[in-house]
């Protein structure tokens, strides 16, 4: 039975009291940094660890494996943030430099046990013969993959709109770039797969406003000598997850955390102070009221918070205080199952970047962490694969072995083993050490079209006692990645500080303020000068696509009517690049009235720090590679930021003339 939360002894009226409900990630940042503004901080989490999906199964002295593999991308600065200053650890020691993802095609004939199979290089960084690697990489077509780039730039030169009630809020990703006159089915396709490997959530129902924030953080911290992202070295528990609940326990902050303790309600009493209900075994009615505190911190995820809101006493409910919160029941998560799989040998010809299965119908990805993962010298040389499954609907079996081999079946199409008859057949697979997790538990939040509106703030005027975090809270990153709930957590922190710090307040904690630790994000004049250098350039390779196409179609012999004929399509590029040359050019006209130090027309957020105009500008960006020690998700855009580069001149020119003026 888990332990009663009880109310230390040392504890006195000057330090705020403050619980913070889920020990993901989010309520972990929220609590540290609450912590070391001098509050008393209890964290309650109803399973038997913290770290929620950044957790990891197994005890200490055994293997570990993480709920989920995740990569960390250059621009999460919240994370390194907590990570190297916070935490005081190396990011060169403990994580691995990746530049690019590998796609592989099922082999015709299937798999060789002797030759190489053909991986496909997807590299992220923006120099000439990382774009040329990529363009002949046979993923696409040379002109469908420029065109691939650019519409992910494209999205990100946008024009804004404050609200979320815009057309962009209300379209889908595919929807979006099937509205630009340039586009391809190839391309739409390929968008398709890279948002359902990452997000378990097809491009068709991903909102194009929030998808816009993503590639507009990704997009600007491309560089040269930057990594795509970088991938840890160990597991999550052992590298992150421990280190952190070591620093929060320390008696230095004195945090108390509770696991495997579930939190049924809270309420808002009459006073104003939040009042806190578990799921006690034993008590009356199952219940049992939590020791009193003074703010409350929900970091729980958001289908539990959907249900939270709505339980309680009426009048005390979170909704009977703010109604919208009700509509937080919209949002909803999917589960990805991930096979640990471990082999007797080590299977030749498996890359150390991420693979993407195309084709599979799971959508299947695998990374060998054989080669990542930091390993004594009595560990054997063998291959261990994490193998999972974005698309876990596709997979026909219900849960378990049965689902894990199916996986591993499709898996036997593209790399050559022995796979036997069944679960446990196989004499090249090391099945005792083989683990599947179904992970209906660790749901990943998905961004459909429309939930921004659904989902909660940090804070409200009218729960100035109760607070939000988790990827589900709107943040400027939005999409869910571990740097939105890290960031989440810091702002939940920071709307709790200013309440206790504000004029005529208790003022109980440090005068320090909690801050954000800012994203550098190419302001919207930068994203709509290289859309607008780069225009003449997609509607060429829109065209040249168009011409493969029906050149393709003819030595096939494909005489079926098709809903619309590439070739006769493409006699009305003229008439689309004349209206979207114009419409851009406003934009960016208008952007640069309001100002480069305002990122563009509110294209920047105001956590964020704009990075102005021209190559000195963009490429500065760009660290450069350090000796010393001092950084799930890959996404495109590293041709389109190395051509965004060189159109950034065009944008530099014309702010320079108007300054002039």
């Amino acid at each position: 039975m888990p332990k009663a939360p009880k109310t230390p002894a040392n504890a006195t009226p000057d330090k705020p009291r403050v619980a913070v409900i889920g020990g993901g990630i989010a309520g972990l940042t929220a609590a540290l940094r609450l912590a070391q503004s001098g509050c008393r901080v209890t964290i309650y989490e109803a399973k038997d660890r913290v770290g929620g999906n950044l957790s990891s199964a197994g005890e200490p002295g055994a293997p570990y494996q993480d709920v989920y593999p995740h990569i960390f991308p250059d621009w999460y600065a919240n994370f390194w943030s907590l990570f190297e200053t916070d935490l005081g650890l190396s990011r060169k020691e403990h994580f691995a430099e990746r530049w690019a993802v590998k796609v592989l095609d099922k082999p015709e004939g299937g798999p060789s046990a002797t030759a190489a199979q053909k991986y496909m290089d997807m590299v992220y960084a923006p120099t000439l013969k990382s774009v040329l690697t990529t363009m002949k990489s046979g993923v696409l077509s040379v002109p469908d993959f420029f065109l691939f780039a650019f519409l992910n730039l494209d999205l990100a030169a946008q024009p804004p709109d404050p609200t979320d009630t815009d057309m962009l809020s209300q379209l889908d990703v595919n929807g979006y770039f099937y509205s630009r006159g340039y586009s391809t089915d190839a391309i739409a396709a390929l968008q398709d797969y890279v948002i359902t490997v990452i997000w378990s959530i097809p491009s068709d129902m991903t909102s194009a406003k929030v998808y816009k924030k993503f590639i507009k953080h990704q997009l600007s911290s491309l560089g040269p000598n930057t990594p795509y992202a970088w991938m840890l070295k160990g597991s999550l528990q052992e590298r992150v997850i421990g280190p952190l609940e070591r620093k929060l326990t320390d008696p230095a902050l004195g945090c108390e955390i509770l696991t495997g303790t579930s939190v049924r309600s809270v309420e808002v009493l009459e006073s104003g102070a939040p009042r806190i209900l578990l799921d006690r075994a034993g008590a009356k009615g199952g219940v049992e009221e939590a020791p009193p505190v003074d703010y409350v911190v929900m970091a729980v995820p958001g289908m539990e918070l959907g249900e939270m809101v709505m339980r309680g006493a009426e009048p005390r409910r979170l909704v009977d205080k703010v109604p919208d919160l009700a509509q937080v029941r919209r949002v909803w998560g999917e589960a990805i199952p991930v096979v640990n799989l471990h082999f007797n040998r080590k299977l030749p010809f498996i890359p150390e970047e991420i693979v993407g299965l195309r084709g599979s119908g799971y959508d299947l990805t695998i990374l060998d962490i054989s080669q990542l993962w930091d390993r004594d010298a009595q560990t054997s040389d063998a291959t261990v694969l994490v193998l999972a499954g974005s698309n876990a609907y596709a997979i026909p079996a219900e849960a378990g072995e049965a689902q894990a081999y199916l996986m591993i079946k499709r898996l036997h199409e593209y790399l050559h083993f022995d796979l036997g008859e069944a679960w446990g057949d196989s004499k090249d697979i090391d099945w005792a050490r083989t683990t599947i997790r179904q992970n209906n538990n660790h749901l990943l939040f998905v961004n459909d079209v429309g939930s921004r509106i659904w989902r909660p703030r940090a804070a409200y005027a009218a729960l100035p006692n109760v607070f939000f975090a988790g990827d589900v809270c709107q943040t400027d990153v939005d999409m869910a990645t571990v740097e939105a709930a890290v960031q989440s957590g810091v702002m939940a922190a920071q709307a709790l500080q200013q309440v206790e710090m504000a004029p005529g307040a208790r003022q109980r904690m440090a005068q320090a303020p909690i801050t954000l630790t800012p994203h550098k994000v190419f302001s919207d004049a930068t994203f709509l000068a290289a859309k607008l250098a780069l225009l003449p350039v997609a509607y060429a390779a829109s065209a040249w696509s168009a011409v493969e196409a029906t050149v393709a179609g003819r030595k096939a012999g494909d005489d079926a009517v098709a809903a619309y004929s590439r070739g006769r399509y493409a006699l009305l590029l003229p008439l689309n690049f004349a209206i979207d040359w114009w419409r851009t050019a406003y934009w960016l006209d208008r952007s640069l009235r309001k100002g480069a130090h305002e990122g563009g027309v509110e294209g920047v957020d105001a956590a964020d720090t704009p990075v102005g105009l021209g190559v000195k500008g963009l490429w500065a960006s760009a660290p450069a590679p350090k000796a010393a020690s001092t950084g799930a998700t890959p996404a495109p855009g590293g041709l389109a930021s190395a051509l965004g580069v060189f159109a950034g001149q065009l944008a530099n020119a014309v702010q320079a003339t108007r300054k002039g003026r």
